[in-house]
């Protein structure tokens, strides 16, 4: 029971942290950092696909473990 009157107690008070200026700030701050990090994934993704594609065009053999890797990756539907 003092386990549950404490999460209410706490919710409460965060509740009514969110109301206030910092709150909203600290909000805000949050969905900013999310989108930064989906924007890094995203990024990370193209630049390593187009990395790949021109690695295919040389005969290296860092070039051909990836293209290996690549087509295993598609096989198994471990690439977007």
């Amino acid at each position: 029971m003092a386990r549950n009157f404490s999460a209410i107690a706490r919710q409460f008070k965060e509740q009514e942290y969110s109301r206030t200026w910092k709150g909203k700030l600290w909000l805000l701050c949050g969905k900013f950092f999310a989108l930064y990090c989906v924007i890094r994934v995203i990024s990370v993704r193209v630049v390593s696909s187009i990395l790949l594609k021109d690695l295919e065009l040389f005969n290296s053999p860092f070039a051909i473990f990836f293209s290996e890797y690549q087509q295993i990756a598609k096989e198994t539907h471990l690439l977007i």
